[in-house]
């Protein structure tokens, strides 16, 4: 049995919070879930898209400046504070009402030492330039992914502010494989086709993975590290690498010719 611990008007609706007996988690007009948070293990990821973005780790295992756009309920938050402590995190939400319900019921008011930017990731051609070792893309509006995520300028912007051997992950909550197909033409055209897709099932996403400059590795070099990430970070990276290879067949790229 559930209970709603919170309800609050937002720009994309009514913004609401739930706890059952072991999980809480954050949805907009009673909708989807968009965060779900184990209350047991608050760290851990439960949402089946958020380890595949951190398949990033398989290239750039120790990021030093993440950043992270799009909040929710924080899962990404909580997680990188619990195994890279040592990294600086910048976090960018539009919806203020996000970043209040982050620190009134998932955590925020106990993990120090992340920066909290109240603004629209779509308007980061104008910040200040700043290179990532790791940059979490993980927006929705109302309905529909933002504007900015169907412009080339957009993902420009991001890569400009993509460390050489940083890695970017997006997650495009897609309507079919038209839209799927469009966006990963716009990337692969930005990064020049450095890029890794993810399959998340049965799931309406797109997991993609960007990067700079492909990562001079084989698929027996990163075997070889995932004894050791996994035990670092305690994700199925066996798993992402499957993933990766049956989802990128003959691709062209170096690491999955």
């Amino acid at each position: 049995m559930s209970r709603c611990l919170s309800s609050v008007a937002s720009e994309f609706g009514e913004l609401q919070v739930f706890q059952n007996e072991d999980y809480r988690w954050l949805c907009f007009d009673g909708g989807v879930s968009q965060s779900v948070m184990r209350l047991d293990q608050p760290w851990q990821l439960v949402l089946p898209y958020h380890p595949l973005m951190l398949a990033s780790l398989l290239f750039n295992s120790k990021p030093k400046n993440i950043l992270l756009a799009g909040l929710g309920g924080g899962e990404l938050v909580r997680y990188f504070s619990h195994y890279r402590s040592a990294a600086t995190i910048t976090v960018v939400e539009k919806c203020r009402p996000v970043i209040d319900a982050f620190h009134t019921f998932f955590g925020g008011d106990t993990i120090e030492g992340v920066q909290f930017s109240n603004t629209d990731i779509c308007g980061i051609a104008e910040s200040p330039v700043v290179r990532f070792d790791s940059m979490c893309i993980d927006v929705y509006g109302a309905d529909a992914l933002p504007p900015c995520l169907y412009e080339k300028q957009f993902y420009q912007a991001c890569r400009d502010r993509l460390a050489d051997e940083g890695v970017a992950a997006f997650n495009l909550l897609v309507s079919g494989e038209q839209e799927a197909l469009t966006l990963l033409r716009l990337l692969r055209d930005v990064f020049d086709k450095n890029t890794l897709c993810l399959n998340v099932g049965e799931h309406m996403n797109l997991v993609v993975l960007a990067f700079s400059q492909m990562p001079s590795l084989t698929i027996d070099d990163i075997r070889q590290k995932i004894a050791l990430l996994e035990h670092l970070y305690e994700l199925d990276f066996s798993e992402m690498l499957d993933n990766l290879i049956q989802t990128n067949p003959n691709d062209g790229l170096t690491l999955f010719a």
